[in-house]
């Protein structure tokens, strides 16, 4: 039985390799046609465009993983059925699901490389590749930072404090705006619950408002919605949103129980924190659904015919989890159920198929 397991892990292992590489090849060249011009034409320095698209790799490794596991759990398989080894295996009085374990634990191991990898080298480099891209898409305004939890940013004569940034959403919460005058006393102060882009100025919603008058006293309001044009737009807060892809499991843990303790909405980061441990797990999945497959078509299905039904499948799966995602943050399902619900189903269909191939 070693030999087998030996046998088929290394067979399984040397189409996987080819196929994650000839992926990471084709995502890079398209990946690197659809955006050179873009980083180019925004004077982009050349190490950073190398440094960019290094970066990406790592992402495109994770993301090809599953989809490698899948073509080589049917191609490997369909090898040992076309050279007649799945024959002289039944002959042998060997059942084929003990070639079902050796393929497995491999797509198991590799589904925890890709989640040890998920949760240590992508975060970093997501940040860094983010970071350059979002050079060549600046157009003025200034650069945020955050300090003390805070976010701050300062424009002419106007300093602006908020507690969180949603940009999805183009909001910034617990606003408190500071405005000066040339010798740098403070005329102005707003406090607002929220700020909201209206695509020309922020609007402030619900707040206090209190500056000096002509007296040099000071006057309070409160307001329901309030404009107050300032040099600053949400591209100057994009650096400080903490994106989920930029975090690690735990990192987005905390941060989620961070934000849920302040009374913020939760459902797109805990969606996303659910979806760090569903995507790696697709690998073991997929595993299960190309053996079922390879079974099924037998050993006189063409190895091409295999791969295209593995390419298919891998489309209608990654259509599947990205709907059943856009339904989680819109609120259509809890976000548990939106992150799992594709691995459920895909799960079912192998296990089911394998009911029915010909062991």
């Amino acid at each position: 039985m070693k030999i087998l397991w030996k046998y088929l892990t290394k067979s399984f292992l040397h189409v996987f390799y080819l196929a994650l590489g000839g992926f990471v090849t084709i995502y890079v060249v398209i990946d690197l046609f659809e955006k050179i011009d873009n980083l180019v034409e925004a004077h982009v320095k050349a190490f950073n465009i190398f440094l960019y698209f290094l970066c990406r790799i790592p992402i495109i490794v994770v993301e090809g993983i599953p989809m490698g596991i899948l073509i080589a759990a049917i191609i490997s398989l369909g090898i040992l059925g076309k050279n007649n080894e799945i024959v002289a295996l039944k002959a042998s009085g060997i059942n084929l699901l003990r070639c079902i374990f050796p393929i497995l634990t491999v797509a198991l191991i590799l589904s925890g490389v890709d989640f040890f990898f998920n949760q240590t080298l992508v975060p970093f480099c997501m940040k860094k590749a983010n970071t350059i891209w979002q050079k060549k898409s600046k157009k003025g305004g200034q650069s945020a930072a955050v300090a003390q939890g805070r976010i701050w940013c300062r424009s002419e004569n106007v300093i602006l404090n908020a507690d969180y940034f949603d940009k999805r959403n183009n909001l910034l919460k617990k606003v408190t705006l500071f405005v000066f005058d040339s010798e740098f006393d403070l005329i102005r102060r707003l406090d607002a619950r929220e700020a909201r882009w209206s695509g020309e100025d922020w609007i402030f919603v619900k707040g206090l408002d209190q500056w000096k008058n002509s007296e040099n006293n000071w006057v309070i309001t409160t307001f329901n919605a309030r404009i107050l044009p300032i040099e600053v737009n949400p591209v100057s807060f994009e650096t400080v949103e903490r994106l989920p892809d930029e975090m690690t499991y735990l990192e987005l843990y905390n941060y989620v129980n961070r934000l849920e303790k302040e009374g913020y909405d939760t459902t797109y980061y805990r969606l996303k924190l659910h979806a760090k441990i569903s995507f790696p797990a697709t690998g073991i999945i997929l595993g299960l659904l190309g053996i079922s497959i390879a079974f099924l078509l037998g050993q006189h299905s063409s190895i091409p015919l295999g791969v295209a039904l593995a390419t298919a499948l891998a489309f209608v799966y990654l259509v599947i989890f990205q709907f059943s995602i856009s339904l989680g943050e819109t609120g259509v399902l809890p976000p548990l159920i939106a992150a799992w619900i594709g691995n459920v189903l895909f799960s079912m269909v192998g296990c089911l198929l394998l009911l029915r191939a010909p062991l």
